[in-house]
C-alpha cells in the first residue's frame, strides 16, 4: 500500500512537472511571438521613417527644380528686356536716319 501511494505520488509529481514544463514552453513561445511582433513594429516604423525621408528628399529636389526654373525664367525675361531695348534703339536709329534723309 505504501509502495502504491509513493508510486501514485511520484506519478502525480511527474505529471505536474510535465504540465509545468509545457506551460513554461508555451510561455517561452509567447515571449518569442511577442519579440517577433515587436520586431515587425520596429521594421514598420523604420519603413515609415524611410518613406518620410524619401518624401522630404523629393520635396527638397522639387524646390531646387522650382528655384532653377525661376532662375531660368528670370534669365529669359532679362533676355526679352534686352531684346526690346535693342529693338527700341534700332527703331530710334532708323527714325534718326529717316529724319536725316528726308
Amino acid at each position: 500500500m505504501l509502495v502504491s501511494f509513493l508510486l501514485s505520488t511520484l506519478l502525480w509529481l511527474l505529471y505536474n512537472l510535465l504540465r509545468l514544463l509545457g506551460n513554461l514552453l508555451r510561455l517561452l513561445g509567447n515571449w518569442l511571438r511577442l519579440l517577433r511582433l515587436l520586431g515587425n513594429w520596429l521594421r514598420l516604423l523604420y519603413n515609415w521613417l524611410r518613406l518620410l525621408d524619401n518624401l522630404l528628399r523629393l520635396l527638397y529636389n522639387l524646390l531646387r527644380l522650382l528655384s532653377s526654373l525661376l532662375r531660368l525664367l528670370g534669365s529669359f525675361l532679362r533676355f526679352l528686356y534686352n531684346l526690346l531695348r535693342l529693338l527700341s534703339s534700332l527703331l530710334r536709329l532708323l527714325g534718326s536716319l529717316l529724319r536725316l534723309l528726308g
